[in-house]
């Protein structure tokens, strides 16, 4: 009886024909001496040869032919596909690493990696031949080629495994090491799904916060340099009213572009407004000055088209490019600038005047919130300060 158990326990391997040649036998001699083993094995039936004829044979090779062309087909497609998604900021749908999935979802489907490789290779050569940009595709290749070969790698370690345990293992560790080499490279480029979310939240909350839902978020692109995302936002109103907004991921902080250029443009007007104005009022020379306004535009109040509003105080900084042998030369320089500066009309905070030394670090420097102020007083409000011009005026 314990025989018998045996003998149904090698009867799978038995019909697999996965046992030796003496088991085979044994099992095979049990089997004529043993009725109640033979009545639960039922031999598998012999195979039968039907005869092809030509015309047959003909029909199948096309039949081959065309199921081959179909898979080449649908390959070359869904590697367009993979490529046109890696070089396109597609609104979240790019920080899927599409170029490492399909390629490993076609190497498990078609079990044809090389043929994978070769396609690859003709469109990269059909793109630089179509655009000419020869040294971009090449870097493209370059990237495309580590992002698919880390999906075909591991696609193929599963498809065929080594026999020996050791190869399998470091075969394993192969592909698995530029799987993640592959996923990590993509990130850095793209970034990623859970990031994108993240970022894409944290912006329409400030939107909606900041400027109560006056824009609309167009798109969220990855910014690989500054490792941010940029929320492309557009008024609802007047789509002449657009702008950025930056998150930065690391330091979880948003940077308003939006409101940065609106208040830019408006210091860029005053300073055309105040050159303008010196040259027409004074005979000062203005290529020796460099005006630098700065402007405090309050959020959410103010459109980028909008000029500006004469209410708003304004900072001046007025650099000097003329090196002054004493205070009292530099003194009436200034006393001329306030005098034209009083009647310009505008409201002005601060202003401050520089003058650098011979040496390029010290300065003369007056600032002043009364424009009618007298030689006197500016000579005796006037300050030899230590400073570099980097410092002072951020360039």
């Amino acid at each position: 009886m314990c025989k018998c158990e045996m003998i149904k326990d090698l009867l799978p391997l038995y019909e697999e024909d996965l046992v030796s040649e003496q088991t085979k036998q044994e099992i095979e001699e049990h089997l004529k001496s043993c009725a109640n083993c033979s009545s639960i094995y039922d031999p598998p039936l012999p195979k039968i040869e039907v005869p092809i004829n030509e015309q047959e044979k003909k029909g199948l090779k096309q039949l081959k032919r065309m199921l081959t062309g179909q898979q080449y087909f649908a390959i070359f497609i869904s590697l367009i596909v993979a490529v046109y998604l890696f070089l396109q900021p597609l609104a979240g749908i790019d920080t899927i690493p599409w170029i490492v999935l399909i390629p490993f979802c076609l190497t498990l489907l078609y079990r044809q990696p090389k043929n994978i490789f070769y396609m690859l290779l003709i469109m990269m050569i059909c793109l630089m031949i179509a655009t000419k940009e020869v040294a971009y595709w090449i870097i493209m290749f370059l990237q495309i080629f580590i992002l698919s070969g880390g999906g075909i790698a591991l696609a193929s370690w599963i498809v065929r495994k080594h026999k020996s345990t050791t190869m399998q293992i470091l075969s394993l560790i192969i592909c698995g090491g530029l799987f993640y080499y592959a996923l990590m490279v993509y990130s850095s480029a793209k970034g990623n799904l859970l990031t994108y979310w993240q970022a894409k939240t944290a912006i329409q909350t400030y939107i909606d916060d900041v400027y109560h839902q006056q824009f609309t978020l167009t798109n969220v692109r990855y910014n690989p340099k500054g490792a941010s995302y940029l929320g492309d936002v557009v008024d609802q109103e007047d789509p002449r009213n657009s702008g950025t907004i930056y998150y930065y991921i690391n330091a979880n902080e948003i940077y308003d572009d939006y409101r940065f250029r609106t208040q830019l443009k408006m210091e860029d007007e005053v300073q055309q407004i105040l050159e303008l104005f010196i040259a027409l009022h004074s005979d000062l020379n203005m290529e020796q000055f460099s005006l630098y306004p700065q402007i405090d535009v309050p959020i959410n109040t103010y459109k980028s088209t909008d000029s500006y509003d004469p209410s708003l105080p304004i900072r001046l900084n007025i650099l000097d490019d003329v090196t002054y042998d004493s205070k009292e030369e530099f003194a009436k320089q200034c006393y001329e600038l306030l005098q034209v500066l009083q009647f310009s009309g505008l409201h002005f905070e601060t202003i401050t005047i520089y003058s650098f030394l011979e040496d390029g670090n010290r300065t003369y420097t007056l600032t002043t919130s009364n424009l009618s102020l007298s030689l006197e007083e500016i000579t005796r409000q006037l300050t030899l300060e230590d400073s570099l011009k980097e410092k002072e005026f951020g360039m």
